[in-house]
Protein backbone atom coordinates (compact mmCIF):
# COMPACT_ATOMS: atom_id res chain seq x y z
CA UNK A 1 0.00 0.00 0.00
CA UNK A 2 2.93 2.20 1.02
CA UNK A 3 4.56 1.67 -2.36
CA UNK A 4 1.17 2.63 -4.17
CA UNK A 5 0.77 6.08 -2.37
CA UNK A 6 4.71 6.62 -3.91
CA UNK A 7 3.72 5.64 -7.17
CA UNK A 8 1.03 7.58 -7.29
CA UNK A 9 2.68 10.68 -5.68
CA UNK A 10 5.48 10.23 -8.29
CA UNK A 11 2.90 10.12 -11.18
CA UNK A 12 0.85 13.37 -9.93
CA UNK A 13 4.61 15.42 -9.78
CA UNK A 14 5.37 14.12 -13.13
CA UNK A 15 1.95 14.83 -14.42
CA UNK A 16 1.90 18.67 -12.98
CA UNK A 17 6.11 18.60 -14.64
CA UNK A 18 4.65 18.16 -17.97
CA UNK A 19 1.61 20.44 -17.80
CA UNK A 20 4.04 23.24 -16.74
CA UNK A 21 6.70 22.79 -19.01
CA UNK A 22 3.16 22.77 -21.80
CA UNK A 23 2.17 25.85 -20.69
CA UNK A 24 5.66 27.89 -20.36
CA UNK A 25 5.98 27.65 -23.62
CA UNK A 26 2.45 28.58 -25.16
CA UNK A 27 3.72 31.72 -26.63
CA UNK A 28 5.66 30.47 -28.83
CA UNK A 29 4.45 29.93 -32.59
CA UNK A 30 5.75 29.37 -35.80
CA UNK A 31 5.60 31.96 -39.10
CA UNK A 32 6.58 31.38 -42.43
CA UNK A 33 8.45 34.64 -44.43
CA UNK A 34 9.59 36.03 -47.77
CA UNK A 35 12.87 38.25 -47.62
CA UNK A 36 12.10 41.42 -49.70
CA UNK A 37 14.61 43.72 -48.93
CA UNK A 38 18.11 44.11 -47.32
CA UNK A 39 19.83 46.86 -46.06
CA UNK A 40 23.76 45.71 -46.54
CA UNK A 41 24.64 49.23 -44.72
CA UNK A 42 23.09 48.82 -41.17
CA UNK A 43 22.69 44.63 -41.73
CA UNK A 44 19.31 44.57 -41.47
CA UNK A 45 16.65 41.75 -43.14
CA UNK A 46 13.37 42.87 -43.57
CA UNK A 47 10.33 40.25 -44.17
CA UNK A 48 6.97 39.99 -45.10
CA UNK A 49 4.63 37.41 -43.70
CA UNK A 50 1.47 36.07 -45.47
CA UNK A 51 -0.48 39.48 -43.97
CA UNK A 52 2.11 41.23 -45.41
CA UNK A 53 3.06 42.48 -42.04
CA UNK A 54 6.75 43.81 -42.35
CA UNK A 55 9.66 41.94 -39.75
CA UNK A 56 13.20 43.05 -39.87
CA UNK A 57 16.05 41.45 -38.52
CA UNK A 58 19.86 41.81 -37.97
CA UNK A 59 22.19 39.76 -40.17
CA UNK A 60 21.94 39.94 -43.84
CA UNK A 61 25.50 37.84 -44.69
CA UNK A 62 23.54 34.70 -45.67
CA UNK A 63 20.00 36.47 -47.06
CA UNK A 64 18.87 36.89 -50.81
CA UNK A 65 15.57 38.98 -51.83
CA UNK A 66 12.98 36.06 -52.46
CA UNK A 67 14.71 33.86 -49.82
CA UNK A 68 11.68 31.92 -47.79
CA UNK A 69 12.07 31.44 -43.92
CA UNK A 70 10.62 29.95 -41.37
CA UNK A 71 10.49 31.54 -37.69
CA UNK A 72 9.95 30.83 -34.45
CA UNK A 73 7.96 34.17 -32.99
CA UNK A 74 7.61 35.40 -29.21
CA UNK A 75 4.04 36.55 -28.56
CA UNK A 76 5.69 38.18 -25.18
CA UNK A 77 2.39 37.42 -23.03
CA UNK A 78 0.16 39.04 -25.57
CA UNK A 79 -1.68 36.94 -27.95
CA UNK A 80 -4.24 38.92 -29.74
CA UNK A 81 -1.39 41.74 -30.82
CA UNK A 82 1.32 40.84 -33.43
CA UNK A 83 2.90 44.34 -32.94
CA UNK A 84 4.88 43.61 -29.95
CA UNK A 85 6.20 40.37 -31.46
CA UNK A 86 9.44 39.36 -31.62
CA UNK A 87 11.33 37.14 -33.75
CA UNK A 88 13.13 34.13 -31.77
CA UNK A 89 14.87 31.99 -34.60
CA UNK A 90 14.93 32.31 -38.69
CA UNK A 91 15.56 28.83 -40.67
CA UNK A 92 16.23 29.22 -43.86
CA UNK A 93 14.04 27.40 -46.69
CA UNK A 94 14.19 28.00 -50.23
CA UNK A 95 14.62 30.58 -52.72
CA UNK A 96 11.02 31.27 -54.42
CA UNK A 97 12.86 31.95 -57.45
CA UNK A 98 14.01 28.31 -57.93
CA UNK A 99 10.48 26.97 -58.34
CA UNK A 100 9.48 28.94 -61.94
CA UNK A 101 13.37 27.86 -63.41
CA UNK A 102 12.81 24.15 -65.26
CA UNK A 103 14.01 21.10 -63.92
CA UNK A 104 17.19 19.76 -65.86
CA UNK A 105 16.93 16.39 -65.25
CA UNK A 106 14.38 15.89 -67.76
CA UNK A 107 16.23 16.46 -71.16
Amino acid sequence: MKSLKVIISFLVSISILIVFTACAHAELYPKTFLVFALDYDNDIVTFTDMNSQEWTMYGTEDWMINDMAAAIMDDNGTPYNIYDDTIITVYYQTNVSNWTEPDEVWD
